[in-house]
């Protein structure tokens, strides 16, 4: 288990997520954080999960897509604080007894 699948949930019900990612965003772009390339393909697609309907589904199944290209995009992803410390000390949790 991952916490992308929490993070899809929590977008499901709550459209402020996509603000507080894109604010990570901005902090990122300001710190240049990571490469530029990986921000902007966060960015378009953050925008779109915003604009419409399509957009959003998108963002969902990227989000739950286990796949290798999906896992390489995730893995500079912008949703640092969207769960709680308790929420992926649960998921770490069982992804260690898992294995």
């Amino acid at each position: 288990m991952d916490i992308y699948p929490l993070i899809a949930e929590r977008l499901k019900h709550d459209d402020a997520v996509l603000d507080d990612a894109m604010g990570v965003l901005d902090r990122w772009d300001v710190r240049h954080v990571g490469p530029a390339q990986r921000r902007q393909e966060w960015r378009h697609l953050l925008l779109a999960a915003k604009a419409t309907p399509e957009g959003r589904e998108a963002l969902l199944n990227l989000l739950l897509d286990p796949g290798d290209a999906a896992r390489r995009i995730k893995d500079f992803a912008p949703f640092a604080g969207i769960l709680s410390r308790e929420e992926r000390r649960k998921v770490f949790l069982q992804c260690t007894y898992d294995h």
